[in-house]
């Protein structure tokens, strides 16, 4: 039986995606907790056109994304914050600190651990699933 899929599900596929199961998984499994609905002609057409606009959107993402990469990777990110005279810093400096100043979300930056002294880092910035920035991060006395 051919459904469509209305959410991610694991080890079957992802949303909109049109899969073959048995007919007794589907009904008591993915359509009793409205994991999918069944595909007919009208509904596999629609989501063809979803699926060819998302293509579209994702190449428009892609270029905004690689431009946005080559903006932040030619910047230094300055962040000035109080330390003391071994150049050790009172306050760490966090993916917060830095999402404030980039304005990205939180889940984007790829952050091992808090910065504890001064000097230059690099961080990782996930854009998109294959483009990531390298962002340099000074970090200055006040």
């Amino acid at each position: 039986m051919k459904v469509i899929l209305l959410q991610d599900v694991k080890k079957i596929g992802k949303l909109n995606d049109i899969i073959e199961v048995k007919e007794g998984y589907a009904k008591n499994f993915l359509f009793a907790r409205k994991l999918a609905k069944p595909a007919d002609q009208i509904s596999i057409q629609q989501i063809n056109i979803k699926k060819a606009k998302q293509s579209q959107n994702k190449v428009i993402e892609t270029e905004i994304a690689q431009k946005n990469k080559d903006i932040l990777e030619a910047t230094t990110l300055i962040i000035k914050t109080k330390a003391g005279d071994n150049g050790k810093l009172f306050k760490a400096v966090s993916e917060n600190d830095i999402k404030t100043q980039i304005k990205v979300p939180y889940k984007y930056i790829n952050f091992m651990s808090p910065i504890k002294n001064l000097g230059e880092y690099e961080v990782v910035i996930k854009l998109t699933e294959e483009i990531e920035a390298k962002v340099k991060i000074k970090v200055e006395s006040e």
